[in-house]
């Protein structure tokens, strides 16, 4: 027992819906999954998500593309009107497991070489990606000029 039906009776009031993942084994991350599959009683018989708005936002530090194209496909699936997809950046785990720099399976040695050390400037931060906030900005107003 959780709170699911209170989150679908939200879902049925809302006029828009943005939904975000990240890739996990180069799918979107289980949560994301998740979500979506326990939204089918809006999808059954009698299609409640229709004409809603959305957006989408894939993050990751790869693969963003991969999450983005899922993504879109539910809002089609779900008959909602995709507005825009925003893709941002997103952080290897190995960058603070501890062990990013001594794993033979470590992202910062596949994105960064052999022996590389971790480093500040290796790090994402959305707060920093003036591309993505400029981009956020303007789906957010499409999104409030489509409402």
């Amino acid at each position: 027992k959780d709170d699911m039906n209170d989150v679908l009776e939200k879902i049925i009031r809302a006029e828009a819906l943005v939904v975000s993942g990240f890739p996990t084994f180069f799918s979107v991350n289980a949560l994301t999954k998740t979500f979506i599959e326990r939204m089918y009683p809006l999808k059954h018989n009698k299609m409640l998500t229709r004409g809603k708005l959305g957006i989408v936002v894939a993050g990751g530090f790869r693969e963003p593309d991969v999450v983005a194209d899922y993504l879109s496909f539910f809002f089609s699936w779900f008959k909602m009107e995709l507005l825009g997809t925003l893709k941002i950046g997103g952080n290897a785990p190995c960058l603070s497991c501890g062990y990013g720099e001594t794993c033979d399976y470590s992202n910062v040695t596949i994105m960064h070489g052999e022996g590389a050390q971790i480093k500040s400037e290796m790090f994402y931060s959305f707060e920093n990606d003036e591309d993505s906030k400029q981009e956020a900005l303007l789906l957010g107003q499409r999104l409030g000029a489509a409402l």
